[in-house]
């Protein structure tokens, strides 16, 4: 069975990405840390398991643009409010 990147991740705003930091619920893992320059970060929640099983998020940055990954299963979509 193959499953698509849309299933397993959700690609979101550099602010959700913030707020999602921010609300998790438990310490996160910075890999590498975050005074090391890097392209890519991800972000572990060791409460999960190992590693790969326990990257809850991911930044990657290019020449122009940086996208933001949370795995889907974690990620609770904000609400919206008019």
């Amino acid at each position: 069975m193959r499953l698509k990147v849309d299933e397993l991740w959700r690609f979101i705003t550099a602010a959700e990405f913030q707020a999602f930091l921010k609300d998790y619920p438990r310490p996160l893992e910075v890999h590498p840390p975050l005074e090391r320059k890097a392209n890519f970060r991800s972000y572990s929640d060791t409460t999960l398991g190992r590693w790969p099983a326990n990257v809850i998020a991911t930044a990657f940055t290019g020449r122009t643009t940086t996208v933001f990954g949370v795995r889907a299963d974690v990620y609770q979509q904000p609400c919206v409010t008019s």
